[in-house]
């Protein structure tokens, strides 16, 4: 049985899921999503263009945890549809060389596949998520939870698979076409890569990141 055929791929997720839908499975990725919310100690590192990042110190970890803080000047729904358009991630992501989405649950959960390039002699990373998007409430607040996603697709001889990695994003219209976005992460990147690269970079790609989605989200000319 070839685990990477697109159809195979599907059904293999989707009874992955139904099992990571039962009510114990999921705790412990909301445990982290408290973590990075109200328990690490932030502290600034950058504040350039409207955006605000913070490193934080995870649990039994040497890699740090990020927080990032902006307002877009956009409408949630462009941004949403930004979010859902996994196969044009590469088009603005920094340093990534293929987005692909392996299956779809539902309106609002996704399966994607993402590879990364890295700075010669760090070995590429690639990683499995899933997505979901929650509206919470009248005032039309959206969170999107990011997870690491075991085992599928295979995986690729030249590329080390990012096991353990979390987001939460939080997503609150402030206005008419304005957006407060505050973002949490962390990722145990695996391999040898040394936890002061990860310092170093981190926020250039952060920074990068926003940069490009603002592009993406202006109007055109």
């Amino acid at each position: 049985m070839n685990l990477n055929h697109p159809v195979v791929l599907t059904v293999l997720i989707q009874g992955v899921l139904l099992f990571w839908s039962l009510p114990l499975f999921g705790q412990s990725s909301r445990w982290t999503e408290h973590l990075l919310e109200t328990t690490i100690e932030w502290v600034q590192v950058r504040d350039e263009a409207g955006v605000q990042i913070s490193t934080g110190t995870w649990p039994e970890s040497d890699f740090i945890s990020y927080r990032s803080e902006t307002i877009f000047e956009t409408s949630l729904e462009n941004l949403i549809t930004l979010i859902e358009d996994v196969a044009a991630y590469r088009e603005w992501m920094p340093d990534c060389d293929e987005s692909t989405l392996l299956a779809k649950i539902g309106t609002s959960v996704y399966v994607y596949y993402l590879s990364v390039k890295s700075p010669w002699p760090i070995t590429d990373r690639d990683w499995v998520n899933r997505l979901e998007l929650q509206q919470e409430g009248p005032n039309g607040k959206v969170t999107v939870h990011y997870e690491s996603f075991p085992g599928l697709p295979a995986e690729k001889q030249n590329k080390i698979r990012v096991r353990e990695h979390f987001a939460l994003w939080s997503l609150t219209p402030v206005g008419r076409n304005r957006v407060h976005s505050v973002w949490y992460g962390h990722s145990e990147p695996g391999g040898s890569i040394p936890p002061w690269l990860v310092r170093m970079t981190l926020d250039r790609i952060i920074m990068d990141t926003t940069r490009n989605m603002r592009d993406r989200l202006s109007p055109s000319p």
